[in-house]
């Protein structure tokens, strides 16, 4: 099976990464910053985001893990869909304005695609007349795929962590990029 996951050097691409690849997956990665080293055994490929069209026509799951920034808004619309493999996945763990709607459900109800696992959507909470609802090849979860056990304790550590830092006018950690956008 061959899998492609976007965002595949942030927080929820690169374990996802690890765990496919160790799990026998043949796995495509898609970055935007491309780096020679870092990225698990069994990592097929790394591409840049240019090259997904010719990823989604060779991939059976594609898996969405990048950030909501300009460049990735509506990532999977028509035009990605058409070149989707017939019968492919698509999953979404990462933002719901990733994927159009519209064109997504179209290609669920007439069978283009297979299916779809989806964690996010473009309006959130879900509406319940929403037709994801009454689709038979979806999976829906309610926003949490990065949810992890004891959430709190290490996001409080790195809190604390960071406040030592301000006060002591070191840098600090986890910094979100203003001009990428995470």
């Amino acid at each position: 099976m061959t899998i492609v996951v976007t965002g595949a050097t942030g927080n929820v691409g690169r374990p996802l990464v690890s765990l496919l690849a160790a799990a026998g997956a043949r796995v495509r990665a898609v970055t935007r910053t491309p780096r020679a080293a870092g990225f698990p055994d069994g990592v097929e490929a790394v591409w840049t985001p240019d090259r997904l069209p010719d990823l989604l026509a060779q991939s059976d799951v594609v898996v969405l893990a990048a950030p909501h920034t300009p460049e990735t808004k509506r990532l999977i619309g028509p035009a990605q869909i058409d070149r989707m493999k017939r019968g492919a996945l698509l999953v979404n763990i990462a933002r719901g304005k990733l994927v159009d709607d519209d064109a997504l459900i179209e290609a669920l109800r007439d069978g283009r695609l297979g299916g779809a696992a989806l964690d996010v959507f473009s309006q959130e909470p879900l509406e319940p007349s929403s037709p994801y609802w009454d689709l038979p090849n979806v999976i829906i979860t309610p926003h949490t795929s990065g949810a992890m056990k004891d959430y709190w304790t290490p996001l409080v550590a790195l809190f604390a962590d960071n406040l030592r830092r301000f006060e002591k006018g070191e840098p600090l950690l986890n910094v979100v990029d203003k001009v990428a956008g995470y």
